[in-house]
């Protein structure tokens, strides 16, 4: 039992306050209900610099590349493994070497930077 001390204090009754209410959701879950959602071709449309997030599902990973392809440094497109060195309209001798071509740019063996 707890005493308390002999001098006049006086004590109110105050109504007790509602208790908050608790999201059920996660703080990802509230995240993600709170910011506005654009489709891609919303994202491709618009005309001023926005930062995105892109909530997916993964489908499938291609381990063949790894993490990574070889793209074009000039331009970034993927760049296309050309099969018995054939070129569109172009004749070359069978070679070992790997041959690369850049369908944007139109060049062959473009120098090379790795995406990711």
């Amino acid at each position: 039992m707890i005493r308390l001390p002999k001098e006049n204090i006086s004590l109110a009754i105050v109504q007790s306050k509602p208790l908050s209410m608790v999201s059920m959701m996660s703080e990802e879950e509230d995240y993600f209900v709170k910011t506005p959602q654009k489709t891609i071709s919303d994202i491709l449309e618009t005309r001023k610099v926005e930062r995105c997030y892109v909530r997916c599902t993964i489908a499938s990973i291609d381990n063949d590349m790894g993490w990574y392809y070889i793209s074009c440094k000039v331009c970034g497109t993927k760049l296309d493994m050309l099969h018995n060195n054939v070129h569109p309209g172009r004749t070359y001798e069978l070679d070992i070497r790997c041959m690369l071509y850049c369908t944007k740019c139109k060049m062959l063996n473009p120098k090379l930077k790795l995406r990711y």
